[in-house]
């Protein structure tokens, strides 16, 4: 059986507010499964899944390497004073 994280768990393994997993959710970074019985309802039930959760933790690993290289050759442009 998949293992699978609620949006507030989601939010405090990440030290965020659950606020911020829904606007990860809405904007298409972390993908969540709604396991509500009525699928149409006006407040589904959003659950994360361990592998979407590995996903999205090496998404932004990858992320933050980028903006490290992009800070290393700023920091290459001679200063002059």
């Amino acid at each position: 059986m998949m293992r699978t994280y609620s949006l507030t768990e989601t939010a405090e393994f990440f030290g965020v507010n659950p606020r911020t997993v829904e606007a990860w959710i809405s904007a298409g970074e972390l993908r969540a499964v709604n396991v509500s019985r009525n699928r149409n309802s006006q407040k589904p039930r959003l659950r994360v899944t361990d592998s979407e959760l590995q996903r999205f933790i090496e998404s932004r690993s990858t992320e933050q390497r980028k903006r490290e290289s992009r800070r290393k050759r700023r920091t290459d442009i001679p200063q002059y004073v």
